[in-house]
């Protein structure tokens, strides 16, 4: 048995050597219809950081290809480390909300998880600047409160279409697509959640300067 292979790692975010640490095969055959096939599940290791992930091969004999999975499935991005900086209540939901975004991604639901970016972003809008009954309206508050800029508005605006047209009319975002509807998204959240606070922790540690002393005549 071969004892290494390829295969995507989550932590080194990258394809790595792994050791194949077991296997078991099953094979199946339906002699009514004269088809069958086979499943091979790997416990995999990987060389760079010991984790350890479960590889599946489906072939089907109608089928020209195997069908290969992962579990836990390949991840698409971390989890930025500033996410565990948002606490209060209103900071955790949204917390929530953008992990679940990210278990979306991981598991291919595409469309799905763009609907869940728009609907954050609505809790995030309505959450600073209160139900303003539309979205149209959230958003110009959310712009005049000082929260996104002119140029931001116009950004948060496509995420927020991406959204709806995903609800409304049968819009399947690419992967590439998503990635920038989650950039724009975590941006928003740093903004209002947490760079306010690291500002005023900043602010804390910056020696104050010393006032100048009035010329004397």
């Amino acid at each position: 048995m071969e004892k290494r292979t390829k295969a995507y790692c989550n932590n080194c975010l990258g394809e790595r050597n792994h050791e194949i640490l077991f296997v078991e095969k099953t094979h199946s055959w339906n002699d009514k219809y004269d088809v069958g096939g086979d499943n091979k599940y790997e416990m995999l290791k990987c060389g760079g950081c010991d984790s350890v992930i479960l590889r599946h091969t489906s072939s089907f004999s109608e089928e020209p290809e195997p069908t290969v999975s992962f579990y836990p499935p390949a991840m698409f991005r971390k989890e930025p480390p500033w996410v565990s900086e948002m606490v209060g209540k209103s900071a955790r939901f949204a917390r929530m909300l953008l992990r679940e975004i990210y278990v979306g991604v991981q598991n291919e639901m595409k469309m799905i998880t763009t609907m869940g970016v728009r609907a954050l972003m609505e809790y995030v809008m309505i959450d600073s600047v209160g139900d303003q009954g539309t979205f149209s309206n959230n958003l110009s508050k959310f712009e005049k409160e000082g929260f996104i800029s002119a140029n931001q508005r116009v950004i948060l605006d496509a995420v927020l279409e991406a959204g709806h047209a995903t609800i409304h009319r049968a819009y399947e975002p690419s992967g590439e697509d998503l990635a920038t509807c989650i950039d724009i998204a975590e941006s928003v959240l740093q903004s209002v959640y947490v760079h306010p606070e690291k500002a005023a922790e900043l602010i804390e540690r910056v020696p104050r300067r010393r006032k100048t002393p009035a010329p004397t005549t």
